[in-house]
């Protein structure tokens, strides 16, 4: 199995570069930071689906992610710089297309629409308001002083 390892935004990515497909448990074992390569997740070639390229999403647990940011970003520079995609293109997630445009200072990707709902959520038993922000990729926003 070859990876390369890719940086964006304090997150870390590795890309498969040759070798069999992943699967939960092999993406679990590789991604553990004491007992494997460590990584905050597995960008796997995959083929298009009505886009230019494909990619599998794996998250440290071994459950496949919609859209990640940092990771799509760090796939994009990959196949720009490494690969020879052209200056735009777009990336089968699996669950979307994602727009890239490329230049050797910037890498910008589309995440589409933002969705955002309010909830309250209760932490220690307290209720806290926050915002539930999904692009492809669930947060929840937390505000306080």
């Amino acid at each position: 199995m070859k990876l390369l390892r890719g940086h964006g935004l304090g997150n870390d990515y590795l890309i498969l570069i040759d070798g069999p497909p992943i699967e939960p448990a092999i993406a679990r074992a590789i991604c553990d930071r004491h007992t494997g390569v460590g990584s905050d997740g597995i960008l796997e070639p995959t083929l298009p689906v009505g886009t230019d390229y494909g990619v599998r999403i794996w998250n440290p647990d071994g459950s496949v992610a919609e859209k990640s940011g940092n990771g799509l970003r760090i796939y994009a520079r990959w196949l720009y710089a490494l690969r020879g995609a052209p200056a735009r293109f777009t990336i089968w997630t699996g669950h979307d297309a994602v727009r890239c445009e490329c230049s050797p200072e910037a890498i910008q990707i589309d995440m589409g629409k933002v969705r955002a709902a309010p909830e309250v959520l209760e932490l220690a038993g307290k209720p806290f308001d926050v915002v539930i922000v999904d692009v492809g990729n669930p947060h929840c926003v937390l505000f306080f002083d």
